[in-house]
């Protein structure tokens, strides 16, 4: 496990916790709004479990639908 830093105090209007496409979607929305927004994120990049899952099907696949290899 990698450290991580912490802040010990942020003001903020919104808290948004989960970078998913819901997460996104309220910081997006509440910072479009004017609020102070802060979305945090535990995997280190935002997408969520659907950006493994895709990310998974589209690495794994080859046109025509070949695996790229057998395990």
């Amino acid at each position: 496990m990698s450290e991580r830093s912490v802040l010990e105090s942020m003001d903020v209007d919104v808290l948004v916790a989960g970078g998913g496409p819901a997460g996104l979607g309220a910081a997006l929305g509440a910072a479009g709004q004017g609020a102070k927004t802060l979305l945090v994120e535990r995997m280190g990049f935002l997408g969520g479990v659907g950006a493994i899952g895709l990310g998974m099907t589209i690495n794994q696949m080859r046109p025509g639908g070949q695996p790229r290899s057998k395990v």
